[in-house]
């Protein structure tokens, strides 16, 4: 078995867990208020580890994602850009924490509501306090070095 047919079976099994759980990995909607290019150049301004107020609600597709334990970091990417997406425990409602956690990939989509930050890097994030998955992807996100270079397959 070839990693990629590894890979594809474990979302796979994810997918499957996901139903029996009873959380829809295909929902109908969400409504997105904002974008990353917007919300970066709206708030770079902040001064590093500041927290803004402001309710933002973002979708994109997860290119990122590192487990620091209580602390979770995300790229996601929109229609206009990237953003770094933060989700931590105390902060992020529990279940949202818990699903992204146990059941989020590279090239899944997810929903995103919460406030503004600059973490101490310089660099602005959304700081997760509710999360959706929106669309879960079965296949692995093409190589990044490379590319794709079968121009059909592109």
């Amino acid at each position: 078995m070839s990693r990629q047919d590894q890979i594809i079976n474990e979302k796979k099994r994810k997918l499957i867990e996901l139903g029996k759980s009873g959380v829809n990995p295909y929902p109908h909607k969400f409504d997105v208020k904002n974008y990353s290019n917007e919300i970066k150049e709206k708030y770079k301004k902040l001064k590093d580890n500041e927290k803004n107020k402001d309710k933002v609600k973002i979708a994109g597709r997860v290119m990122t994602k590192r487990n620091l334990g209580k602390l979770i970091f995300s790229t996601i990417q929109d229609g206009k850009g990237r953003i770094q997406i933060i989700l931590q425990k105390g902060e992020t409602s529990s279940e949202s924490f818990n699903l992204f956690k146990k059941y989020i990939d590279a090239g899944d989509f997810v929903g995103c509501e919460g406030s503004i930050m600059k973490t101490r890097t310089g660099e602005v994030s959304v700081l997760v306090k509710k999360l959706k998955i929106l669309t879960k992807s079965i296949l692995p996100l093409p190589e990044k070095f490379h590319g794709l270079q079968d121009k059909e397959e592109r």
